[in-house]
């Protein structure tokens, strides 16, 4: 039983390290590419669960976040965009310039 749980383990490690040495070697672009489509997907799953279970609030946080990872933020309201909207008039912009609906997605729920 011992040796099962040590071959498991020692794959387990192998596999680790083989994941390691691809991340660093990967390209970039690929690389932020399959990330923004795993969060996606992840933060998709999450509003299809909280939708089931009646929770509106987090599927529509997530569902959300599933569309801003893929892309499809209201069109004017990047949440990076307009970043000096964030820091009130400490850069010159006021404090919801462009970034409105970055706030909504991190203070949504608790309203």
């Amino acid at each position: 039983m011992v040796a099962a749980w040590f071959a498991l383990g020692t794959i387990g490690l192998l596999l680790l390290l083989g994941a390691g040495r691809a991340f660093v070697n990967a390209d970039p672009k690929v690389l932020a590419r399959g990330i923004r489509i795993g969060g996606a997907v992840i933060c998709g799953g999450l509003a299809l669960f909280f939708l089931v279970r009646a929770r509106f609030d987090l599927a529509m946080l997530f569902g959300a976040g599933a569309g801003g990872a893929l892309g499809f933020w209201p069109r004017g309201l990047s949440p990076f965009a307009g970043l000096a909207g964030l820091f009130g008039s400490l850069f010159g912009g006021s404090l919801f310039s462009g970034s409105l609906f970055l706030l909504f997605l991190l203070f949504g729920c608790c309203f």
